[in-house]
């Protein structure tokens, strides 16, 4: 009890200290301010929620019921100073200031009973030296009570300065809302970012700064999931800023508790996707017009993988050969060629890939025969390129039907023969033979 007394005591004069003093002691010192600055508040702050105290200070009655009902039961009576005084501080801990007073209240009660019936039956007499720890635990207990209380707060405070400092100096996004959604952190890289300070934004709504309904819904699910307990990850937000540009966030939430543990809003830390999201969406206008000058090209168009899977088939391609684009994607390119030429082209192109030298690849056109879906064949032009490296390569090939032109050709050299055999004819000394 001495020794409980005087380490009150010594806290009490360390906090008397000058600041230059207290500096000496390094951690120590930023703890006790932190402790000083959460004594400014009022002492409300201090108490926990109503069963958090009642929970404390029915551990404190719990423990004097025990000790008295082993005194009645003739065990010999231990001092119920020490026991008192553990079970203040849980409930001060645990309860906040009101648990640890309500606590000591009780632990004071029984001091009183307990040295003024040392039989176990109440006197109410003292000796003067039972009347001393009444009087020590009058005054040791209600001062536990609020030293735990304030040192739990003041701990609280230091953990949250020291969360603040990160959050404010971290490379990353992070902000945060409450249980209604309102801002509450916002670290310095979001306001270079949006422009927006905290303290401009104090008590506006998160969804207030999204532009697109369904990014507010987002915001909405996010919050509902981080209040359930649950983490939302990698979801897009669009923010407008201060001047009106838009900020495309990748951002993940989780929930944010409390001192006492409760859910009290959602934290989220992401980054910076703007730029990311522009090249993403001219990529896809840059594919979306690709895709349409292949469709509307008057020469057939079909890309294929390393493996020789087709990828794309275009109108003109589906009119060549009889198959709808959802007939051939997926499957090998064998299935436009005439069997024996086939079997052969899975070797032609892996020996490509293996060296690199190809017959056909980047060397222009050449006449080959292409296979109709009806299993007819026909002659066509094919010029193959390639873009792309390692197993990211496509192979291009551009297919004319030169059917048409090579029935022109016969013709020709047809006409072109009779010609010569009507000139021929002409001499008399001609002979059919």
């Amino acid at each position: 009890m001495i020794s409980r007394f005087f380490s009150f005591v010594s806290l009490l004069i360390y906090i008397r200290k000058s600041d230059n003093q207290k500096r000496e002691f390094g951690p120590l010192y930023r703890m006790v301010s932190d402790i000083q600055m959460a004594r400014k508040q009022p002492l409300e702050t201090l108490t926990a929620l109503p069963l958090d105290g009642l929970r404390g200070s029915l551990i404190v009655l719990a423990t004097v019921l025990l000790l008295e009902l082993s005194r009645q039961l003739g065990h010999s009576a231990p001092n119920p100073q020490l026991f008192t005084a553990v079970a203040v501080t849980y409930a001060a801990f645990s309860g906040g200031y009101a648990g640890g007073l309500a606590g000591a209240f009780i632990g004071v009660g029984y001091a009183l009973y307990f040295f003024s019936s040392p039989d176990g039956h109440f006197h109410f007499h003292f000796t003067e030296i039972n009347s001393a720890k009444v009087v020590v635990n009058a005054i040791t207990l209600p001062a536990i009570a609020l030293l735990v209380s304030r040192l739990k707060h003041g701990l609280a405070a230091s953990l949250q300065n020291q969360t603040q400092r990160f959050i404010a100096s971290a490379n990353a996004f992070i902000l945060g809302v409450d249980r209604d959604g309102r801002i509450t952190v916002w670290n310095d890289k979001v306001e270079r970012l949006t422009g927006y300070s905290l303290d401009e934004l104090n008590g506006q709504r998160l969804d207030e700064l999204l532009s697109d309904d369904a990014h507010k819904t987002a915001i909405k699910s996010a919050l509902d999931a981080a209040l359930a307990g649950r983490e939302t990850s990698n979801l897009d937000l669009s923010v407008s800023g201060k001047t009106g540009n838009q900020i495309e966030l990748l951002i993940s939430f989780a929930p944010e508790r409390d001192i006492r543990a409760r859910i009290a809003g959602m934290t989220g830390v992401g980054q910076d996707v703007t730029e990311h999201m522009r090249a993403e969406r001219a990529l896809r206008a840059s594919e979306g017009r690709v895709a349409g000058l292949m469709q509307n090209a008057a020469d057939g168009i079909v890309t294929i993988d390393t493996k020789g899977i087709i990828e794309s088939f275009n109108a003109a391609a589906e009119k060549i050969f009889g198959y709808t684009r959802d007939e051939v994607s997926g499957r090998n390119v064998r299935l436009l060629m005439p069997a024996d030429e086939g079997m052969r082209h899975d070797g032609y192109l892996l020996a490509y890939l293996q060296t690199g030298q190809g017959k056909i690849v980047g060397v222009g056109s050449r006449e080959v025969v292409g296979q109709r879906k009806d299993g007819s064949t026909f002659p066509m032009d094919l010029a193959i390129g390639e873009q792309g490296a390692g197993e990211n390569r496509t192979f291009i090939g551009i297919i004319c039907d030169i059917t048409e032109r090579k029935r022109a050709e016969v013709v020709v050299l047809a006409a072109r023969d009779a010609a010569e055999f009507a000139n021929r004819a002409k001499n008399p000394n001609f002979s059919p033979a």
